[in-house]
């Protein structure tokens, strides 16, 4: 009996020093998880936070190269020396280019808005229609041009809102 009774005070020696070990091997180990879980949270919102930004700046150069053309366009109009000419119709050229280029790089931003990248990519077809027709009729409606432009501005609110989500 003498035995068993050394043997339990030995186990629960044992136990009395293993115990805090696991439980701070427990603990570290579950803190490592959470540190590592926080850094994946972190990384992905910075991702998405820069994502955010770079789809936000071709919004606002989208905006301002619609401005731009209606501007040429508007001067187009009363502009009657020849080069003048030829120089407007080379920006608007190349204005038109700038908006297709940044169109395409929107729907690359967008594809990670799923409530209203199809929204987006609507508007600016919209927008692209409406310029083309204004520029081979050489005339059209611009407050048209100018809703249509305000209603592509509140999605791109939206996308931007969903995107830092």
């Amino acid at each position: 009996m003498k035995e068993a009774s050394e043997i339990l005070i030995i186990i629960q020696t044992i136990s009395s020093i293993i115990t805090p070990v696991i439980v701070v091997g427990i603990g570290i180990f579950i803190s490592n998880k959470i540190e590592k879980n926080k850094l994946v949270f972190l990384k992905e919102k910075e991702w998405q936070v820069k994502w955010a930004e770079l789809f936000f700046a071709q919004a606002v150069e989208f905006n301002s190269t619609i401005s731009s053309l209606v501007c040429n366009l508007h001067y187009l109009q009363t502009e009657k020396d020849t080069q003048k000419v030829d120089h407007i119709n080379k920006t608007i050229y190349a204005n038109i280019f700038n908006l297709l280029k940044i169109a395409w790089d929107i729907q690359n931003y967008v594809q990670f808005s799923h409530k209203y990248g199809s929204d987006i990519v609507s508007k600016q077809e919209q927008i692209i229609q409406l310029l083309r027709k204004i520029i081979s009729e050489k005339k059209g409606d611009l407050e048209e041009l100018r809703r249509v432009q305000f209603e592509y501005n509140k999605v791109v609110r939206s996308v931007h809102a969903e995107m830092l989500h």
